[in-house]
């Protein structure tokens, strides 16, 4: 086994320790290569550590998509934050550093870390257009809200310390990654791998796979959110399949009718789609079923969630429902994923705003009636 890892960070800039002058940001990084790479597990090397300076030492268009190309290839990324966003091509507001941690971000969430050492790190005053490119960083940072990591510095400020140290903090954001994607492969191990309810559900006829799934999904949904309401549905098969897409729909059409609903009359949020799906969903399927190209979709390990902006229209497709294990793993990451990125307040009030203008909707048509 070989768990890659990508260490992101601008190149130049130097520690300001005791040092004078300190040693680069390169140099840092070939350090913390060379020694996390000494790593064993039961006697097999275990950790490859993939730095720019190994790959590119230029600052070129084909070097900043390489960095990209890196950060897909590997299993964690680690991004040291300095202060800058890093070099770019004239015409993009975007330094690599910034591109780089987008780009991880977008793979998964769980698979980045960001380690704050811009107290430890002499930053020269940048010219008007790197301003720029570091204030987007810092915005999508704070936005992000991915400081995750600051770096704090122990007894001497030297830089002897602060490698030592900073190597320390280091491995053990690594060794959780690796604790967490065991925990991950278990549970999915556990879900997918072990046989008689997955052959079961294999067997089932599509009726049957729907009752399943959305009969796991309804009450722990109502559970969450009781406050909002909820419309349940399953697909028991890939998207792809129409007979099996057919079992969804576009239950979204109809919310003007199930707000009104007796058993919805207290509640003044929603509706919320939530749509487990027995096999995989893309987000082109995802567009074509709402008939707008144009709409927010966020991809994760749960699968996409979708929101239409003008209509509030908000449904979340939870991919890979293959046995009862597997629908509550893909349901609690759903969960995860709202609050580890800050979104449970803003579906609530996309709900909100969505109850709100069915109601306006219904009370246009009762004017023409």
């Amino acid at each position: 086994m070989i768990y890659k890892v990508f260490i992101s960070s601008r190149n130049n800039d130097r520690l300001k320790l005791d040092r004078s002058p300190g040693s680069t940001l390169t140099q840092l990084r070939l350090f913390l290569k060379e020694e996390l790479e000494k790593e064993k597990f039961l006697g097999k090397d275990i950790l490859e550590i993939s730095i720019n300076e190994k790959f590119t030492t230029d600052g070129t268009e084909n070097s900043y998509n390489q960095c990209l190309k890196e950060i897909e290839d590997a299993d964690y990324t680690i991004a040291l934050f300095g202060g800058s966003s890093g070099w770019a091509p004239d015409s993009i507001d975007i330094g690599i550093c910034h591109a780089e941690l987008a780009r991880a971000l977008e793979i998964s969430q769980r698979q980045v870390s960001i380690m704050d050492i811009s107290e430890f790190v002499d930053y020269p005053q940048p010219v008007p257009l790197q301003v720029a490119r570091d204030e987007n960083f810092n915005a999508y940072l704070l936005d992000q809200n991915r400081f995750n990591h600051p770096f704090k510095l122990y007894g001497d400020e030297t830089e002897e310390n602060f490698r030592t140290q900073f190597l320390e903090q280091i491995k053990a954001v690594i060794r959780k990654s690796i604790e967490e994607r065991i925990k991950f492969a278990g549970r999915s191990y556990l879900a997918n791998g072990g046989g008689q309810k997955m052959l079961e559900w294999k067997t089932m006829d599509y009726a049957a796979r729907d009752e399943q799934i959305s009969g796991i999904l309804k009450p722990m949904m109502q559970q969450d959110y009781s406050e909002i309401i909820s419309v349940i549905s399953a697909v028991p098969d890939s998207f792809s399949v129409p007979e099996a897409q057919n079992y969804c729909g576009r239950a979204f059409l109809n919310d003007q009718d199930t707000i009104q609903l007796s058993a919805n009359s207290g509640l003044e949020k929603g509706p919320l789609h939530l749509v487990g799906i027995y096999g995989t969903i893309t987000e082109t399927q995802v567009r074509k079923l709402l008939g707008n190209p144009d709409i927010v979709t966020m991809k994760d390990d749960f699968g996409i969630y979708v929101w239409e902006r003008k209509l509030n229209i908000q449904m979340a497709f939870l991919s890979k429902c293959t046995t009862p294990e597997a629908t509550k793993t893909q349901y609690n990451l759903f969960n995860i994923w709202l609050k580890s990125n800050g979104m449970t307040r803003l579906i609530k009030n996309r709900a909100q705003a969505r109850h709100l203008i069915l109601k306006a909707l219904i009370a246009a048509e009762a004017l023409l009636v």
